[in-house]
C-alpha cells in the first residue's frame, strides 16, 4: 500500500522518503508509532519522484507532523498541483492528490540536515 517508503532515524530528528498514496498517509504515520518513533520527530520529508504513489501523502503526512519538505525543482512544481504534467511519461495514468503548500526546492548536490543526519 505505500510502496518503498523509508525511515532514517536519529536521536535528535527523523527523515522520510516518499509518502506512498494519499490513503497510505494514516498507516504510514501508524506504522511508524509502531516503530517506537513519534511522527512529530520527522523533521525532514523527502521524494525520490513525484509521482502519486509516492509523493501522493506527502501533504498529509507534512500536515501530521510538521516537517519540512524539500524536492528537486520539477518535483515541486508537480507537487503544488497534485497532478503530473503532459511532459511526464506516466501522464494520465496516475491519480491526483493532494497538492502541498510548503515545499523548499534543493539543487542536486546540495546536502540536507535533519538532526545529526545529513
Amino acid at each position: 500500500m505505500f510502496g518503498s517508503t523509508v525511515l532514517i532515524t536519529s536521536a535528535t530528528g527523523h527523515v522520510l522518503i516518499d509518502g506512498g498514496l494519499p490513503e497510505s498517509a494514516p498507516l504510514i504515520a501508524r506504522k511508524i508509532e509502531a516503530l517506537g518513533f513519534h511522527l512529530r520527530h520527522v523533521k525532514l520529508l523527502l521524494n525520490s519522484h513525484a509521482h502519486f504513489d509516492h509523493a501522493g501523502g506527502l501533504a498529509e503526512l507534512q500536515r501530521l507532523s510538521g516537517a519540512k519538505v524539500a524536492v528537486h525543482p520539477w518535483s515541486a512544481t508537480v507537487l503544488a498541483e497534485g497532478t503530473s504534467p503532459p511532459s511526464d511519461p506516466q501522464y494520465g495514468t496516475g491519480i491526483p492528490f493532494p497538492p502541498l503548500r510548503r515545499v523548499s526546492m534543493v539543487r542536486e548536490g546540495a546536502v540536507l540536515r535533519a538532526g545529526p543526519l545529513r
